[in-house]
């Protein structure tokens, strides 16, 4: 990770804004995040990181047993 010069938000409703700029924000998010799915972890050395497959059902059986607990 690096350093970048910018702004940093508190308020995810970004009151200081106005609209087209809050709108602006929003969509270079989106646009970030899906430039983000994009990305193979296995083609940027990542292949080994996490367990691969099943994130949704280990999350649900985790869950239910925090719950049950």
């Amino acid at each position: 990770m690096d350093f970048v010069e910018g702004r940093v938000f508190s308020d995810c409703r970004l009151p200081d804004l106005s609209p087209p700029e809050r709108r602006a924000v929003y969509l270079s998010m989106v646009r970030t995040l899906a430039r983000m799915h994009r990305i193979r972890p296995d083609e940027i050395g990542l292949a080994d990181f996490g367990r691969p497959g099943d994130y949704f059902a280990r999350q649900i059986h985790r869950w239910t047993r925090q719950l049950k607990a």
